[in-house]
């Protein structure tokens, strides 16, 4: 059953690429800060791998899925949300958080895809799906391109009118071992982004 998960996950990020391409010119942009908040959340997400996610002892878990390290990371080439949940929310708000607004306005802000440009996230290198293009499995992506990490989709963010609190939702795998999936909330403060909360939907 885990290896089904991580091939429909496969499946959903490199199959039909063409058409995904195709199809990705008549998609909206996303803006300016809507790639700063973006940034930051890969960032805040991937902070607790960026020392190994093993040991070296345990190299059998990372050889030939990618490097030890998190250098670089997969991203599909336009937003993805897989669902919403209640309860997620609601643990949120029972933490004292007063943002509900803008987790109300996650789900109509990303009914439409949004094109992406890889090239804007500037927390970690990046490739998308035209650097894959003829890769059939994740051993062969890994191998074309052996500093990536893992592979991460994301929504557009919801933001405030002030532009300085927003939430998102990340996607990650990594292939034969885990995948997962957050909500992030993140402020930014002195002019920088910090987490300050992060709701699990879901981890295999």
């Amino acid at each position: 059953m885990k290896n089904l998960t991580y091939f429909l996950l496969f499946i959903f990020f490199i199959s039909c690429s063409g058409n995904r391409q195709a199809n990705q010119a008549l998609l909206p942009e996303l803006n300016e800060m809507d790639y700063e908040v973006i940034s930051a959340a890969i960032d805040c997400y991937l902070d607790k791998y960026k020392k190994g996610s093993y040991s070296a002892d345990d190299s059998v878990f990372y050889e030939g899925t990618g490097n030890r390290y998190p250098l670089a990371i997969f991203i599909q080439d336009s937003t993805h949300i897989e669902y919403l949940s209640n309860w997620s929310f609601d643990e949120h708000k029972d933490k004292g958080f007063n943002d509900k607004y803008l987790t109300d306005r996650l789900k109509p802000l990303n009914k439409k895809k949004y094109k992406i440009d890889n090239n804007k996230i500037k927390s970690f290198k990046t490739y998308s799906d035209k650097d894959v293009t003829n890769a059939k499995n994740y051993e062969e992506i890994y191998k074309l391109h052996p500093d990536i990490w893992g592979f991460i989709s994301f929504s557009k963010p919801s933001l405030n009118i002030e532009e300085d609190v927003a939430v998102i939702y990340i996607t990650f795998f990594k292939a034969g071992l885990w995948g997962e999936a957050n909500y992030l909330w993140l402020k930014k403060e002195n002019g920088k982004w910090i987490l300050y909360d992060n709701r699990q939907l879901w981890i295999s």
